[in-house]
Parts: structure tokens; sequence; C-alpha cells
């Protein structure tokens, strides 16, 4: 291997994540990454199956004298949230990933990386193939399209599984391990735009793009607790106390790119009267500094910017305008409830993710997650409630389990230990607000014990992500002594 992280331990894991990087898979175009490791397998005989959705099933056998050790799979989610930073270019379909060693850890240029779950597949594929590990039968389990929706988890049909344990590897925070997660779903909102010519002021009209970017943006379950400015909400509000103070017309607002990742940009554009223009982007810089002195210590790099524009076309019906307005203020985002049984965590939230309010139609989508299903019921009939109010359609998808802690679970209690031997330290174990697949598939294999646990990652789901190089050789310590128990 003579790829940029090659000097990193441990060796085949690093190799592993470099090949994966170098191949675009992002949620829906797994085929590539997925034939790569399929070819992986049939190099060391593994026998690798594919089912109907694309996830794959690799089975590796024990190492000598492990055959009667419990069977163990190592899961993880071959696709990432692709992001990039304004004006990269970036191509996600063909381009492969920049990645860049920098101070400790390992990053991408000016792109998200695929750390989040590269690392645990990854990791799967290394624990197969390193002739150190000392292990059971193995079932490495690799799902598709986990980042829009878990689809890849939620249609696993693989016959004969054996597996009596599951190691997770798609958390984020070293020496915390997760045995439980949030349920969630998504709810998708239509709402009609009327559509006319623009008035013609005495003046003549100016057309400005108001643009809300360089918010952290983030997960938006591991990151809603963080209290970070969504864009689309930020907007929105400048764009009302614009409303009261001056007439101006709405030609188009965007934002946001992914269910999963709280927007960090979004953009508008609007029409006012020449003899106007002046007084509208005062009243715009006074909102934007209004918005930056509430998020001051948390977005400093929040940036407002409002220049000329030419998109031209028609513009919204002032009833269409102000019923947009209303619906992006009324709409609940952030943390609606913090647990009662576990301190600390997010019991339910709520993510504005995208919005695309172009054509004759506004479409938003939000992503509600709770630990609670009856919480989550309750918090996305008030998503429904919202939309329907102002006159939407409302789409719900279905949603996904979440997983309830088992703290009487061996394999857990075997974790705790193994990381004290390794630390000194005992493990924090909690849960997490944020869809891991473990629900899912813990309810298609009965009895099958869980813990998901993974090395620091930061900024995931945005340009600034980050994988810490110490924290994954900790971590692949950690895998071999759990594969090393009976």
């Amino acid at each position: 291997m003579n790829g940029k992280l090659s000097s990193l331990e441990p060796r085949l894991m690093w190799q592993h994540f470099e090949m994966l990087t170098q191949i675009p898979h992002e949620s829906g175009n797994e085929a590539g990454v997925m034939a790569a490791i399929k070819a992986w397998a049939a190099e060391h005989d593994f026998p690798a199956e594919t089912d109907a959705t694309g996830n794959v099933l690799v089975r590796v056998p024990a190492t000598a004298g492990r055959e009667n050790a419990t069977p163990v799979m190592i899961q993880g989610h071959v696709d990432m949230v692709c992001i990039q930073d304004e004006g990269r270019g970036f191509d996600f379909d063909n381009d492969p990933i920049d990645i860049v060693i920098d101070d400790g850890w390992v990053r991408a240029n000016g792109t998200s990386l695929g750390a989040d779950n590269g690392i645990g597949v990854a990791a799967g594929m290394a624990a197969a193939d390193d002739p150190d590990v000392s292990h059971g039968p193995l079932e490495l389990l690799f799902t598709v399209d986990e980042e829009t929706g878990l689809t890849g988890a939620s249609n696993v049909d693989f016959p004969g599984l054996t597996s009596k344990r599951m190691l997770n590897v798609d958390s984020e925070e070293t020496g915390i391990l997760y045995v439980g997660c949030a349920g969630g779903g998504q709810d998708d909102i239509y709402l009609p735009l009327e559509r006319q010519p623009a008035h013609t002021a005495p003046d003549g009209n100016v057309e400005l793009t108001v643009h809300l970017s360089g918010l952290k943006g983030g997960h938006s379950g591991l990151e809603i607790s963080s209290h970070h400015a969504n864009a689309i909400k930020a907007l929105a509000r400048a764009l009302w106390m614009l409303h009261k103070e001056v007439a101006f017309e709405l030609t188009s607002m965007e934002g946001g790119t992914a269910h999963n990742a709280i927007p960090n940009d979004a953009a508008a554009v609007v029409v006012v009267g020449e003899g106007d223009q002046a007084r509208a982007t005062a009243v715009l810089a006074a909102a934007g500094d209004d918005i930056k002195a509430e998020f001051d210590s948390v977005e400093p790099g929040m940036t407002w910017t409002v220049l000329p524009s030419q998109e031209g076309g028609d513009v919204m019906s002032t009833a269409s305008r102000d019923a947009l307005l209303r619906l992006l203020l009324a709409l609940p985002h952030g943390i609606m409830e913090m647990s009662a049984d576990m301190p600390g965590l997010v019991e339910s939230s709520v993510n504005i993710a995208t919005l695309e309010a172009i054509g004759n139609e506004a479409k938003l989508l939000l992503s509600s997650r709770s630990s609670v299903s009856e919480a989550l019921a309750g918090v996305r009939m008030g998503v429904r409630a919202a939309g329907e109010l102002a006159g939407a359609r409302v789409d719900s998808q279905p949603g996904y389990p979440a997983w309830r802690p088992n703290m009487d679970s061996a394999l857990l209690a075997l974790s705790k230990q193994i990381w004290q031997e390794m630390t000194g330290k005992e493990p924090e174990v909690t849960a997490i607000h944020a869809g891991l697949e473990c629900g899912i598939i813990g309810e298609k294999i009965d009895g099958l014990d869980m813990i998901s646990f993974g090395p620091d990652i930061e900024g995931a789901h945005t340009p600034k992500e980050r994988v810490k190089i110490d924290d994954v050789a900790i971590i692949w310590e950690f895998i071999k002594r759990l594969l090393a128990q009976d």
C-alpha cells in the first residue's frame, strides 16, 4: 500500500478505509464500493452474498481452534453524507476523497470524509484478514442507504444468520459504549405556492440574494444539543423582520442538503423597489446582527450577505410568501425534551433539514427523533399539525425503531471489563440521540446482544469531518480483545 495513510497504524484498517475513500459512495450510489468489498472477499475465499436491497454479507470462518466460539457480527454502513464547502466544486459521483493528515487527525480537503461509517466498515474487513486477530465465526454485515433513512438495515434479508453478538462500529466518541439509540421518522411537507409577475415599483425593481452561510451544521442527532443555528429557520426570521419594514416579494428560498444534517447554508431571492434597496439592505443587516448576537458563542463563522441578483421569473403571491414564512417560523426545530431516565440525554428532537421553494410548491423535509416511541409520535403529530394549518400536504414516511438499553447484557459486561483492562478507566455507558441500525437489526435477529462504539469523529456530515488517528488504534485493540473472547 502506497496511499496517503500507509504510515498509520493499524495498517490494514487504514488501508481498507483509504480504499473506501477512493470510490464514490454517497447514499444511493454504493454499487462501486460494494463491488470492491466483494472482490476483497473473493481474494480471501470468504463467501459473500448480496440481498435484494444491495446489502452485502461476508461470512468469515473462525481462526484455527476458535470454531466453537460465539459467532459475532461486525456491522457498518457503506454510504456517506456528501457535503462540501461552498465553491469547492467537488463531484461526489466521480471524484475520490482528497485525504489530509492534519495534526493527529485524518480529514478531507473541503468535503465530508466518510469516516462515518467507513471506519466501521474498515474495522470489519481488517478483523477478517488480519492474521493476528483471533476470532470465532464472523458475519460482516455491510448495509446501504443508512444516511437517508436506514433503508438497508430495514430490508436486511440473509437466511441462516448465526451471530449471537453484534459490534456496531458506528459511534463517534472514544470511551463511550452505546447500548440504546433513538428511533425516528421523516415528514415531507408540500406547500402550494401561487406565482405571479413581480409588481413594478415606480422607480423600478431590484433583485437581491440574501445568503446565510458559515454555520457549523452537523449531525441532526449528535449535534442537536450543541444549539447550532438552523440556516433555514434563521433566514425565515430575517425575511419576516424585513416584511415588517419594507415591501418585498419573494422569488425563491432554499437551504439544507441532507435529512440528517442541520442546515448550515440557506439563501433567498427577493425583489424590492429600487428606492427601497438601501432600507431593505439595512433591515436585513440588522436582522442578521440580531441572529448573530443570539448564536454568538456557538456560530462564530455566521456570515450574512445581501447582493444583487439576476434570477428573474415570477414571484410568490403575498399570501404564499407569508404562508411559507409563517410555516417556517412555526415549525419546531431543536430539542423538544430531555430524557427523564438518562441524565444529559436528549429524548426528543426535530430538525428542519431541507427546503426548496422554487416553483409552484415549497418542499420541506423534517426529521424527528426520540428514544420513546410515544414521544416520537407526539412530536411528528405537531409537525403535521403545523403543516396542515398552513394549508400544506404532509406525507409521513415510515419510522424506524428505537433500541432499548439492556443493562444486563453479557456483551456489555464483557466490554466494560475489557475497556477497564485496556485503559484503566471505566467506560461511559449511555444511549445516543441518533438512529443506529442496531434497533432495526436487533428486531430481525432474536436474542442478538449488541453494543455500539467507535473512535472520536468530529464534524460528521460536514466538511469539517475528521477522525482521530490515535483513537482508531484504541478502538482496533478493543475489537481484537472482544473477538478473542468466547
